[in-house]
């Protein structure tokens, strides 16, 4: 997705003026009232209450290499020039760390919150400065445009700028909206009771949250031609009997659970696991819980709650101490419930689309085959949303959502 800046003077190419014009400062200012483009306005045919009454938004980038970094500031002492205060609350990024600027002197900046990212390796900067001002009028004979307020004493010759004929944010709130309402692409996810597998905890193992034992789990990005789903979990044993185990679910017994997903076996055997977490056994599984070799393949397992459980996680590894394991898509509902609330990031029901019950192959030789749901209605569930079946779906579900951009 193009920044507000790129996006701004597109628009403003392609209107051909009609919204506004930019261009490029030729001379540091004297004051701080006015800049000056020379190239642009320095002619006798030009009035001076032209683009008069618009909006000058002035753009002040600085690059370089940092020549020190630590938790609340950065050095460049090889181009000092950074001025003497003018970039108060600009941006500096490093890499994918970013920090706002409280002071800074020509060589150093000073940040007192410190890095969001975290501290970055030394390495390439920008720092990004923004100023919005009303223009009074534009002398030709000088190419000056008087501004108020007045801006910061960082511009120098060559600063970008544009100038609207109306609030220059209006264009960048009007992109926002759309990338909001009408932009947003859907995404396949699982209708669970559990947090995506991508989400798991990647800590030791804890009652409550799971977690790690024995393995290292990280987070893959799928592609083509496998991107069902957005985003998978390889778990890689560091020992025997490794596995990242999901948050706890919290049931009563003789209640019937269904666990389902798709999983990609790197090395060894994967195994998927139901622990219970009450009495510390493993819990008699009905279906294929082991899996071997890469080609992704489908699962669809069930479990009655034994007598005096009310807790049990998805354990998802395997035995082997070399045992590399990929999950997606993975999933556990009750098989007598009606109600399944969504995780906290669906706000409404407006982005929720179309609910699919599947089923499942129960060899990777078979083909998965799905029905809409048309039985299911959206409610509000505290400050979400909740899928409420007329009938208990018993088998797995997914459904379309709707992905917000930033």
């Amino acid at each position: 997705m193009t920044t507000g800046r790129a996006n701004r003077q597109t628009i403003l190419r392609n209107t051909r003026g009609a919204l506004g014009r930019m261009g490029l400062t030729t001379a540091t200012a004297s004051a701080t009232h006015f800049i000056r483009d020379a190239t642009r306005y320095d002619m006798d045919t030009r009035a001076t209450s032209d683009e008069a009454h618009g909006y000058i938004r002035l753009g002040v980038v600085f690059t370089g290499t940092a020549t020190a970094v630590g938790a609340t500031t950065m050095d460049d002492t090889t181009l000092s020039q950074f001025g003497t205060g003018g970039l108060v609350g600009a941006i500096v990024r490093m890499g994918s760390s970013y920090a706002t600027i409280t002071s800074h002197s020509a060589t150093v900046l000073t940040f007192t919150a410190g890095w969001t990212g975290g501290t970055p390796a030394l390495g390439a900067y920008v720092v990004d400065y923004a100023h919005v001002a009303k223009i009074d009028y534009i002398d030709p004979s000088n190419g000056d445009m008087r501004i108020d307020p007045v801006s910061t004493d960082e511009v120098v010759a060559g600063t970008p700028y544009e100038i609207w004929y109306e609030w220059p944010d209006d264009v960048d709130a009007a992109r926002d909206k759309a990338a909001e309402t009408r932009c947003s692409p859907w995404r396949v996810k699982v209708l669970s009771k559990i947090i995506e597998v991508a989400d798991w905890s990647q800590a030791a193992w804890a009652a409550g949250v799971g977690g790690e034992s024995n393995a290292a789990a990280t987070v893959v990005t799928l592609a083509f031609p496998e991107e069902l789903f957005e985003e998978s979990l390889l778990v890689t044993n560091s020992g025997a009997t490794g596995y990242d185990a999901s948050p706890s679910v919290y049931v009563q017994p003789t209640q019937q659970y269904r666990i389902w997903g798709r999983v990609s076996v790197r090395a060894e055997e994967a195994s998927v696991r139901v622990r219970d977490i009450t009495n510390t056994a493993d819990i008699t599984l009905s279906g294929t819980s082991t899996f071997t070799l890469r080609g992704w393949q489908w699962f669809e397992i069930t479990f009655t709650v034994p007598t005096g459980c009310g807790e049990v996680q998805i354990w998802l590894g395997g035995a082997a101490a070399g045992c590399i394991s990929e999950w997606a898509g993975v999933g556990i509902l009750c098989d007598s419930e009606t109600m399944v609330s969504h995780e906290s990031r669906v706000l409404s029901e407006h982005d929720l689309g179309h609910y699919y019950a599947f089923s499942l192959p129960t060899t990777p030789t078979g083909s998965v085959s799905w029905t809409r749901i048309d039985g299911v209605n959206r409610r509000p569930a505290g400050d979400g949303v909740m899928a409420v079946f007329d009938a208990p779906p018993a088998c797995p579900v997914y459904y379309s959502e709707r992905h917000r951009y930033a």
